[in-house]
């Protein structure tokens, strides 16, 4: 499915309170409205992971141009499941502030599911996914109310190290000047 230009054009014109290079480089997040929802605009192809996480209220995606691929992680009992750390990750009511908290170690396993334009995808607050966006992706990001202040990620367990993979650098969530 393929939205009119003009529907693409009027959802852009929504569009407020950019955050550049939102985890990855070259993604933005931007506010549209009444901050509950927000657009997801990639200007390049994807190469850098973003880390397993949960969110902190249950979401709805709805893909306008472009391709997503949604990982899902879950938890295995099977040994052949890769060993992660899952640390629990307080918000800190700004972008990229977090306080590190209680972890645990478990096996998960990943499904990747692929979403175009006219495509919906969403999860609960509590699921686990990482996310690739395609070059000149869009998508719109539905919010639901938050439930817990706290996200999940999961880093990798790699001979008995815990090899902490999450990072918040300089270059991430930069406010856009208006």
């Amino acid at each position: 499915m393929n939205f009119p230009v003009n529907a693409i054009d009027h959802v852009l014109g929504m569009a407020d309170q950019h955050l550049d290079n939102y985890i990855v480089p070259g993604l933005t997040s931007s506010l549209l409205e009444n901050g509950k929802v927000r657009l997801f605009s990639m200007s390049r192809a994807q190469h850098q992971a973003i880390t397993p996480h949960s969110h902190r209220f249950d979401f709805q995606c709805l893909v306008l141009r472009g391709e997503v691929h949604n990982i899902r992680w879950t938890r295995s009992d099977h040994d052949e499941a890769d060993a992660y750390v899952a640390t629990k990750l307080s918000y800190g009511f700004e972008p990229g502030r977090y306080t590190r908290g209680g972890w645990g170690i478990g096996r998960y396993t990943c499904e990747s599911e692929r979403f175009g334009a006219g495509d919906w995808y969403g999860q609960a607050y509590d699921e686990i996914h990482s996310v690739v966006f395609s070059d000149d992706a869009l998508v719109l990001f539905f919010e639901g109310q938050m439930i817990t202040q706290e996200t999940t990620i999961l880093e990798p367990l790699v001979d008995g190290k815990h090899l902490q993979t999450f990072r918040v650098e300089p270059w991430m969530f930069l406010s856009r000047a208006k």
